[in-house]
């Protein structure tokens, strides 16, 4: 799995960072959503890294993602609905909690 980061933009009102990617993998490899996360994260290591979206290109062996990168953890969770942080792994749900 190779990332490539292809743009950043920044929105101050909501004090985040817009990062937009590309994966690129091999034929037959998954790329999870949390392994992308895992690897921008090396790169941008201040501050909560969530990853919004990751969409395979027809016909490529290439995905492309949208990340968003906030100040701090009360931004995101104030900001963001409860399935992107549920699906970024940031929060449990109370079903999961339940079986534990």
């Amino acid at each position: 799995m190779k990332l490539e980061v292809t743009g950043e933009s920044s929105n101050e009102f909501f004090d985040r960072k817009t990062v937009d990617f590309y994966v690129d993998f091999e034929k037959g490899e998954k790329v999870k959503l949390l392994d992308a996360r895992k690897e921008l994260s090396e790169k941008y290591k201040d501050g909560m890294l969530v990853v919004l979206t990751l969409k395979n290109m027809f016909g490529l062996r290439r995905m492309k993602g949208v990340a968003q990168l906030y100040s701090n953890e009360t931004v995101a969770k104030s900001v963001l609905p409860r399935y992107v942080l549920k699906k970024n792994g940031l929060i449990e749900d109370a079903k999961e909690k339940e079986k534990k």
